[in-house]
């Protein structure tokens, strides 16, 4: 349910589409702010909730003092918490036509997945309208990973920047980490001819007081800060895919999802789901790039890939069968089969890939020992198998 408040060149026209519940528990989202200082705009807004305020923050190259398009991102971060905890969510800043056309049917998806976290809020908000043409470069959100690869790599002449977010996957807290992550993906824009974007902002903290970051909050919260750093850089944003098609679940990024979160100047897509992990790692194991950055590993260590958590071994594996380990220069050159073995999926989908794995391995000669081992981790799963 919205409330729309219409701007338009000759006047102002009040359309309401649905009534907002007064007197119920709202989420404000008050006037968004900018500083410049030369070089960066430190961009926030306050949260009101509850009687008590939090300021959330995005930090971009670049003057966005006169920016008018600020709000759109703060609402895209609020809507989920709006949902678990309030009845209304009123945004003080205009904000995108399109956007707020497409929140009905994003709060319907949420709670066709989640019935049990969250319900649909009424929305007030005044909406723009957006004069210009979006930028003709597409961007995709790029970590360094698996899956950001796959997509540079399968769409090379499409895609002309990567945008990396600092507070997501890196926390704000490891400076020393996050300027390594820094020099890896400059030197991967540099290898490839592209433009890299950083932006910095607080909204993870934010977020998972709410709900869980990846099945529900992580989605949102990529779009959010990707809609601030493209501003007048990129119209197109394209998501990485996790999950292949057959095995899509609800999930904070998503082939339904992302896309609603589109606004007039800047287009949002996830990318194709049909490679599996597996064929993901083979698109990338003869990489020059990727054999000198790949990074998988979001343990809290200054390490840029530790060699030691299950996302480390599961693709040290993968590469081992394959023959490349040696040429990726930021895991252990070795695997440890010891390590393998005593490692058990902690879930379906960590059984999934070690079985993925397993069937690799048993494919390739020469490969029994680590075939055991993984068969060995297999055993030590308790789940159900789903």
């Amino acid at each position: 349910m919205v409330l729309t408040h219409d701007e338009a060149g000759t006047g102002d026209r009040i359309t309401r589409q649905a009534g907002v519940r007064e007197g119920h528990r709202r989420m404000r989202v008050g006037e968004v702010r900018v500083e410049f200082d030369g070089e960066h705009s430190l961009i926030t807004a306050p949260i009101e909730f509850g009687g008590g305020s939090e300021e959330l923050w995005f930090r971009v190259r670049g003057d966005r003092t006169h920016d008018a398009r600020l709000a759109d991102a703060f609402l895209i971060v609020a809507l989920l918490p709006a949902m678990r905890s309030a009845d209304v969510l009123s945004i003080s800043g205009p904000v995108s036509r399109q956007l707020l056309r497409s929140v009905p049917r994003i709060q319907a998806l949420l709670t066709e997945w989640y019935p049990e976290l969250v319900t649909p809020v009424d929305v007030v908000a005044s909406t723009r309208l957006v004069p210009g043409r979006r930028p003709e470069r597409t961007a995709t959100c790029f970590t360094g990973g698996v899956d950001s690869f796959a997509t540079l790599l399968s769409r090379m002449d499409e895609i002309g920047s990567i945008a990396f977010i600092d507070g997501f996957d890196v926390p704000l807290t490891r400076p020393k980490k996050r300027g390594d992550v820094h020099e890896h993906l400059t030197d991967v824009a540099d290898s490839t001819g592209k433009t890299v974007d950083f932006v910095a902002t607080n909204t993870r903290q934010f977020l998972l007081r709410y709900a869980p970051w990846g099945p529900v909050m992580h989605g949102a919260a990529i779009a959010s800060a990707c809609l601030v750093a493209g501003l007048d850089r990129f119209g197109r944003l394209v998501i990485p895919s996790g999950a292949t098609g057959q095995h899509l679940r609800p999930w904070g990024t998503h082939p339904e999802l992302d896309h609603l979160w589109s606004t007039e100047y800047l287009e949002v897509e996830h990318d194709d789901a049909r490679l599996t992990r597996m064929e993901k790692v083979a698109l990338l194991r003869d990489d020059p790039v990727a054999q000198r950055h790949l990074r998988v590993c979001h343990r809290a260590s200054q390490h840029y890939n530790c060699g030691e958590c299950y996302k480390c071994i599961r693709t040290m594996v993968t590469l081992d069968v394959y023959g490349v380990l040696p040429q990726f220069r930021m895991f252990p050159p070795q695997l440890d089969l010891a390590m393998v073995s005593s490692m058990p999926p902690r879930d379906a989908t960590e059984r999934r890939y070690t079985q993925w794995n397993l069937e690799l391995a048993r494919a390739k000669p020469g490969k029994a020992a680590l075939a055991e081992a993984l068969a060995a981790s297999l055993r030590g799963y308790d789940g159900d198998g789903v």
